[in-house]
Order: structure tokens, then sequence, then C-alpha cells
């Protein structure tokens, strides 16, 4: 088991898998997608084992006016349902987190589903304020 950064070459290993445990999957372009995450450099990490991908997650980085600092936003975490209750997401989540330290990040933050705030608070995250949304059509 290896944690990377996410390669063009593992987008049809396991990858769409993953992101499909999340909900619908609407992207049919995955390499146009991946293109312009790189470009505006998310940094997606995936943990493979052997040469599929079994568990993802991204990170953004945002430089912040008013506290000269970065703040991490992570999205997507997700691994595959046989995988999960093995502690592959939460060294996924670890090798995140020491990531966003290395980059001087002040603090991460995440949205998450009611069911999977118990793992989180284990990895030290808390409930903080209230989270919006609005869906553009």
């Amino acid at each position: 088991m290896k944690i990377r950064l996410l390669k063009e070459s593992d987008l049809d290993k396991g990858f769409k898998d993953c992101l499909e445990t999340l909900g619908s999957f609407k992207t049919t372009e995955l390499i146009k997608v991946y293109k312009e995450r790189k470009k505006y450099k998310i940094k997606t990490f995936v943990v493979v084992e052997g040469d599929r991908v079994i568990a993802t997650a991204s990170l953004i980085l945002e430089p912040k006016f008013r506290y000269d600092e970065i703040c991490g936003h992570v999205e997507d975490v997700c691994v595959l349902p046989e995988i999960q209750g093995f502690g592959i997401g939460k060294k996924l989540m670890k090798y995140l987190i020491n990531y966003a330290k290395q980059k001087k990040c002040y603090k991460l933050i995440l949205s998450s589903n009611s069911n999977n705030i118990p793992f989180y608070n284990k990895l030290g995250f808390h409930l903080h304020e209230n989270h919006l949304r609005l869906d553009i059509p």
C-alpha cells in the first residue's frame, strides 16, 4: 500500500470507483478535469494497492488575506466500501494532515455527512460554526 499524488494513469485504475462511493458521478471527461485541477494546483492524493486506487482525498490550499497564512480545504475523501474499516482512510487523512502542516496551513476545514463526524473527530477535527451551500443551476 502506498500513498501518493494522483497520476493521470490512475484515472482508469479504481479512482472513478472511489469517487462513485460519494454519490452520483457526472464527469465523463476525467482526463480534462485532471488537467484542469493540476492547473489550479489542487492536490489529489490516492492510496494504491498494487496498481489499483483504493482511496482518495483532495486538498485545496487557500492563502488568506487576513492572516497571511494558508487554509486547507479537504474534499472528496473516500475509500472503496470493501476496504473500509481497515484504517486506510485514517492513514490517508493523517498523510494529508502532515502534508498540510508542511505547507504551513493554520487550519483544515471540510464538510461531512453526520455519519462520518466520529471518524473525523478521532483525527482531531471538531464541529465549528455552520456550513452553507448554494446549488447554482
